[in-house]
């Protein structure tokens, strides 16, 4: 493939210092004679169902719904359907231009509106372009299979054939209108800039303002009658029950927010909006009470709400930012149903089958506790605006499952390089680390000892004491950075690779290093991995193997030009990430195969053995060029007998080890 001008930005701002960048400059991925694998045994897990923000959801009933998505950059959008309340969803058609509306009047007839107009006469089977384009459209509402109308900026389209021409109807604000419903063919309201609600009776012929507030931007609307209704605009909620003559101002908790609003009829309503608020009323809007979010300094609330729709008094569907779903089906209990994260990974951690973690970009990091099936978001950094977000670099957890640790490296500040967690990573405490900078690895040697590396320096630190302190510790000079760091598990010998191909060894738990190649040579190193003691490989700009635990590292023809994670399963079998491809061996780098889930630059890997493993990294056919999660499963393979080997007490990450090869390799 050729690595665009675009890649090699994202390399260097997004993963490491830019590592990749050697005195020839980033070369052409070749890959071996072979055509790669398509995707065998790969499926994607994460982020599911899209990397991008949903931006409306609607329902005909308690099971059936669409919703649709977008990136932050590129004109493009995605329709999605459900058929089980919101628990799964299915991409209908191809790739659109930008879509921010979407509704259906019953199972067969719907339209998105966008910034271009498409109709379906079929449940979504087909989406057709309407002849007609009005400007941006925000908001759309599909009365019945003929009648529908759509809001903009400064202006109403009106459809009568089912969205596939629209017409512009006659209304008085030069703002925006991001709301719009309509309770029968000809009687309907519109809320936008300046606090402005705007109602018709006459089918959109004329328009009556009926509020006007600039101090006020309402973005959400809702009527069950002709004359009862409500509008929401950040942290206001006016009801009425004169059909708009008259607005009543409801409490609303403080913090909480309230983009879009619904009931299901004169009691039952929700609201949700920024740091992922849910409000509920079960009186009308007397007293709302907050369900989820609304607290300012949690991280977990990033991400807001933009949408939500209801189709009972106990079942709705929320959706938002970074492919953020929640279903309930008792009105009052949220259940997050995406899986994953739109941010890149860079690192895993894994302690059994079930059990892994990422470090991703945006100070993120993913979790799941079922092998993958669904990937959990955590928070680390308390900063709502990613735009002054760092990056976690690196991750890892004790066999306990609960314990674990990460590193912070990126373009901005951060309370702590090292953060901690005791829950398995659904939150994590700062250590009040700022002595190291950013970092770009961590490794367990044990419960207290740990090892990081830098990514702007030539620094490793180690701590003794589980990570609340840390000292620079002496080592052969050599190189600005540090890649990776990674320990034997249940021993005191690890390695760490990084500029300048440099490669240094500890066989004391990180207190001492020894040379076994200078930082001198022109591709640098990136990750590096080993199945025992003797058996390694470690990669960037190069692929070098050893089976001497590095006394000698010699390279090997893998296929792949330029290289960013390696997994050493054995003494004879490895995985390889590249740009687009992934490289395997089983007779210890002898030959390679080469395989491609997707066009993905390919940060981590992990494997269970030879044929079931993990890899993840950032697509690149994708706006955003978001990341994503792949499982590899393969026919079962006898796994190597794990061996631990504890030379200090205390926990341990716990993963198999080859003390030494047996006489018949199992993998």
């Amino acid at each position: 493939m050729k690595i665009t001008s675009h890649l090699i930005v994202r390399l260097s701002y997004l993963v490491v210092p830019a590592a990749l960048l050697t005195a020839s400059g980033l070369a052409q991925s070749e890959g071996n004679a072979d055509q790669p694998a398509a995707r065998t045994g790969w499926k994607k897990q994460e982020p599911l169902p899209t990397p991008w923000h949903f931006y409306d959801v609607d329902l005909i009933s308690t099971a059936e719904g669409w919703s649709v998505s977008q990136p932050v950059t590129g004109d493009h959008g995605n329709i999605f359907h459900t058929v089980d309340a919101g628990k799964t969803w299915k991409q209908q058609g191809t790739l659109f231009r930008q879509l921010n509306g979407i509704s259906f009047a019953d199972a067969l007839h719907g339209v998105a509106v966008g910034n271009e107009f498409r109709y379906t006469s079929d449940g979504g089977n087909t989406w057709l372009l309407s002849t007609s384009f009005g400007g941006t459209m925000y908001d759309v509402d599909l009365v019945d299979a003929t009648t529908g109308y759509a809001c903009g900026f400064g202006s109403v389209l009106k459809t009568v054939n089912g969205g596939q021409t629209w017409t512009v109807q006659s209304i008085p604000l030069s703002g925006n209108f991001v709301g719009i419903d309509f309770v029968n063919t000809t009687t309907g309201w519109v809320v936008g800039a300046e606090g402005s609600v705007y109602h018709t009776t006459d089918g959109g012929a004329t328009w009556v303002r009926q509020r006007h507030d600039t101090s006020k931007f309402f973005t959400g609307v809702s009527f069950v009658s002709t004359t009862e209704g409500w509008v929401s605009g950040n942290s206001t909620i006016l009801h009425t029950i004169d059909g708009g003559t008259t607005w009543v101002t409801q409490p609303v908790p403080a913090g909480a927010d309230a983009i879009e609003i619904r009931f299901a009829d004169s009691q039952n309503g929700w609201a949700v909006g920024a740091l992922r608020t849910i409000l509920h009323t079960t009186n009308g809007g007397q007293t709302w009470t907050l369900l989820l979010g609304g607290v300012f300094n949690d991280p977990n609330n990033r991400y807001p709400f933009n949408a939500l729709d209801v189709a009972s008094p106990t079942t709705g569907v929320a959706v938002g930012g970074g492919n953020s779903i929640f279903t309930t089906t008792n009105g009052t209990r949220w259940i997050s149903r995406g899986s994953g994260s739109g941010t890149r990974p860079f690192r895993f951690a894994r302690t059994d089958t079930n059990h892994l973690w990422t470090a991703n970009n945006n100070s993120e990091v993913l979790y799941t506790t079922n092998g993958g099936k669904k990937w959990e978001r955590s928070i680390i950094q308390l900063q709502i605006d990613c735009d002054t977000c760092s990056n976690a670099a690196d991750i890892a957890f004790l066999d306990n499952n609960m314990e674990g640790w990460a590193v912070i490296n990126g373009l901005f500040t951060t309370t702590s390089w090292v953060w901690h967690s005791l829950d398995g990573g659904k939150t994590w405490q700062s250590l009040n680390v700022t002595n190291t900078g950013p970092l770009t690895g961590i490794a367990i040697v044990d419960a207290q000892t740990l090892l990081a590396v830098s990514a702007t320096s030539d620094l490793i630190f180690r701590s003794t004491n589980g990570g609340l302190t840390w000292t620079a510790v002496p080592h052969p000079a050599g190189g600005t950075w540090f890649g990776a760091v990674r320990f034997v598990p249940g021993t005191q010998t690890g390695w760490t690779i990084g500029e300048g191909g440099k490669i240094l060894k500890s066989t004391d738990g990180g207190a001492t290093w020894i040379s076994q190649r200078n930082a001198s040579h022109e591709d640098n190193l990136l990750d590096v991995s080993f199945a025992d003691l003797n058996n390694g490989w470690a990669v960037g700009g190069e692929q070098l193997h050893t089976t001497d635990g590095g006394a000698a590292w010699l390279p090997q023809n893998t296929g792949l030009d330029v290289s960013f994670s390696v997994f050493a399963v054995s003494p004879t079998s490895a995985w390889i990430g590249g740009i687009e491809d992934l490289a395997r061996t089983s007779d210890g780098g002898a030959t390679w195969t080469i395989e491609r889930p997707s066009n993905t630059a390919w940060f981590c890997l992990e494997f269970l053995d030879s044929e079931n493993g993990w890899a993840g990294g950032q697509d690149q056919d994708i706006d955003d060029v978001p990341g994503s999660i792949w499982k590899r499963s393969g026919p079962a393979v006898a796994a190597f007998e794990r061996v631990t080997i504890v030379e200090r007490p205390g926990p341990h990450v716990g993963r198999g080890v080859w003390l030494a090869p047996p006489s018949t390799p199992t993998d």
